[in-house]
Order: structure tokens, then C-alpha cells, then sequence
């Protein structure tokens, strides 16, 4: 019964896209196995939670009860339960989001990766001498 909320959009513009990331209540991951997504560190740094399965990659980045939430795969109840808790608490949704955009700036900003690509190579130097 949940068809007519549902909005299939294809080939958003960025501005778009970053738009529906800072409108959503959350950003929901259901996969059985996902790397880091991207699109996780994208709504994170729109300041959204992540719900998500632990199937890898999400469980890197999102901290469980800081960030979002994180459920086992397989698991539809636990991830509709943990759906409508965002949507039943948005105080404390936003509370995540906000600890996730702070999440995404320390450890995945331009200048926080530039840092760690510097570190390695000079690393790699050290060892090359």
C-alpha cells in the first residue's frame, strides 16, 4: 500500500540530488553486500542518518546509534523498526545527522584525504630509502 509515495527520479541534477538528501527523513541501505557506498557519505554530508544493513562497507562509516543505525542483512523488520524510529524521533534523527556531517568532514573531507594521501607516500618514500 505504499506505491503512490513512491517517486522513481533519474538523472537529477546535483543540485536536485543534494536537495531530496536534505529533505529526507533518512537514507535507507538495504543491500546484502555493499562496498562504501557513496551515497552514504553523500547523505551523511547532507546531514542526514543512514539506516542501513551490516553488509560491509556501511558499517565502516555509520555508527550505530550516533550516525544512524545499522541492522542485520536480512533483517526487513529490523530495518522497517529502525525506518520508523527515525521517522517517530526527529530529534533525534537530526541529532545523528548532524553528528554524521561532522563524521564525513574529520575523516572524508578534501583536506582530511589530501592529509592521509601525503602521509602515505611520504611513508612509501621513508621505506623507499
Amino acid at each position: 500500500g505504499i506505491r503512490s509515495a513512491i517517486t522513481f527520479r533519474e538523472n537529477v541534477s546535483l543540485e536536485t540530488l543534494v536537495d531530496l538528501y536534505r529533505t529526507a527523513a533518512c537514507y535507507v541501505v538495504s543491500s546484502d553486500e555493499e562496498g562504501l557506498g557513496l551515497t552514504i557519505l553523500e547523505a551523511m554530508a547532507c546531514g542526514r542518518p543512514v539506516v542501513s544493513t551490516r553488509c560491509g562497507g556501511p558499517s565502516t562509516v555509520v555508527e550505530e546509534g550516533n550516525t544512524g543505525r545499522l541492522v542485520p542483512t536480512g533483517a526487513s523488520a529490523a530495518l522497517a523498526d529502525a525506518v520508523r524510529d527515525m521517522l517517530a524521533r526527529p530529534d533525534t534523527a537530526n541529532q545523528m545527522g548532524r553528528a554524521g556531517r561532522s563524521r564525513i568532514e574529520n575523516a572524508f573531507s578534501v583536506d582530511v584525504s589530501k592529509q592521509r594521501f601525503l602521509e602515505g607516500y611520504d611513508a612509501l618514500l621513508q621505506n623507499a630509502n
